[in-house]
């Protein structure tokens, strides 16, 4: 029944990072974890990211805080503090995951930015080429 605390938070997230970019692009489900040069929040690699650590350090902070009498004061507070340091630390985790996927996304958008780019410019480029070519020969 342990195991269900953390199995249960990352299917979960799972599913709704596959079902978020299937909605959104299309595509099948079997692609959805793939990064592509489409807009960032339909990448379920990003939502993977995003939810997981929110899913699994809220489930932990509430297996943690289960007989938890909530009040508000500083020895509450303590308390709160060193009961749910590691999920706090896993929630924590979200910031630097989605980062990472961030940069990965950035690079891959610049990549298909340099393609198309020279897709447009290498038909002028060789015009350009093939004129200067033939104005150096006619000289």
């Amino acid at each position: 029944m342990d195991y269900a605390i953390i199995i249960i938070p990352i299917l979960l997230a799972l599913f709704i990072s596959v079902l978020i970019p299937s909605l959104n692009k299309g595509t099948r489900t079997r692609d959805a974890l793939f990064i592509d040069e489409k807009a960032l929040h339909t990448q379920g690699l990003f939502w993977l990211a995003l939810l997981t650590p929110i899913f699994l350090g809220t489930t932990l902070a509430a297996h943690a805080s289960y007989e938890y009498d909530f009040k508000l004061g500083p020895e509450e507070y303590d308390f709160f503090i060193k009961n749910n340091k590691l999920s706090l630390i896993i929630i924590g985790a979200m910031i630097p995951a989605t980062a990472v996927v961030s940069s990965i996304h950035r690079t891959i958008q610049a990549a298909a930015q340099i393609t198309e780019s020279e897709k447009k410019i290498l038909p002028t480029l060789t015009i350009l080429i093939s004129d200067s070519i033939l104005i150096t020969s006619n000289l």
